[in-house]
């Protein structure tokens, strides 16, 4: 009775995961499928396969032409940027706040953590005041210190529970040994929290690279627009000069800006996998 009900979850956790794959993996398919398709092709079915892959390289070439090549390096800059910024503030303020002693720092902690509650969108009014008086807008680093400030919270939080599994041992013998807390900090605990700074810098990097709302707000200009909305800005640009909209060019501009991100994913994503759940039992 009981190994059947075992074999029962067993069935049940496999069904389920099946479905989240299903439901993961078809817009996705359904969107590199029609990616090549024609006009017509698409509007004649969408659930069919392209008749021709070579479909796919005009529909490059006008995304080259509009100016996607340039989004995507705008979109490089503000998530290296981005995630320099955030590596420098969330390393040193989780070692402060797992290692130093100091008056409120539990107080100072937890009200850095409560910003998690706080949604983006009732910031987006004061920065952008802000901002525009001192003529940033349509500026990259702007952009990049904004993600930096938003990705803070979480980046203390997650660095601090990494940090509080140090053993304070190292960090007596070299004060004893005569360093100093901006020593300790450059020469142990930067290296010795690469697996929860790489962790920190891919989620940042995914983060920031399909963020929509702040840098459609901030980033408006063509110079210095980003990938996720010159996406977006495709279906408005039809739709105001009154012509149809060229799904299946949408789907190829999604595919391209899908490779970076697709390629980080590939490359650290067993880091991410045993790096996500870093100081989980701590803190």
């Amino acid at each position: 009775m009981y190994r059947s009900r075992i074999r029962s979850a067993r069935v049940l956790v496999a069904v389920l995961c099946l479905f989240l794959i299903v439901v993961c993996t078809a817009p996705v398919l359904f969107v590199v499928v029609n990616s090549a398709k024609t006009s017509d092709e698409y509007w004649e079915s969408k659930f069919t396969l392209p008749a021709d892959l070579r479909n796919l390289g005009p529909k490059v070439a006008t995304l080259i032409e509009i100016g996607t090549i340039r989004q995507i390096r705008n979109s490089v800059v503000v998530s290296s940027l981005g995630i320099t910024l955030s590596f420098l503030f969330t390393s040193m303020a989780g070692f402060a706040f797992s290692k130093l002693q100091f008056p409120g720092r539990a107080f100072i902690f937890w009200s850095i953590i409560g910003l998690l509650a706080m949604p983006t969108q009732l910031l987006i009014v004061p920065l952008y005041v802000m901002f525009s008086r001192l003529y940033l807008e349509n500026n990259l680093l702007t952009l990049a210190v904004i993600y930096a400030t938003f990705s803070f919270s979480f980046g203390t939080f997650l660095m601090r529970g990494f940090y509080l599994g140090v053993p304070n041992e190292i960090i007596d013998s070299a004060m004893i040994d005569g360093a100093g807390s901006l020593r300790v900090y450059l020469s142990l605990m930067i290296p010795l929290g690469k697996p929860a700074i790489v962790t920190l810098a891919v989620l940042n990097f995914f983060g920031f690279w399909n963020e929509l709302f702040v840098s459609f707000i901030f980033n408006h200009s063509p110079e210095s627009r980003l990938i996720t909305p010159g996406i977006a800005m495709l279906q408005t640009s039809a739709r105001d000069s009154g012509r149809l909209t060229d799904w299946t060019l949408i789907y190829a501009g999604i595919v391209v800006s899908l490779l970076i991100p697709f390629t980080v994913y590939f490359v650290f994503q067993r880091r991410l996998a045993t790096g996500i759940t870093l100081g989980a039992v701590k803190g």
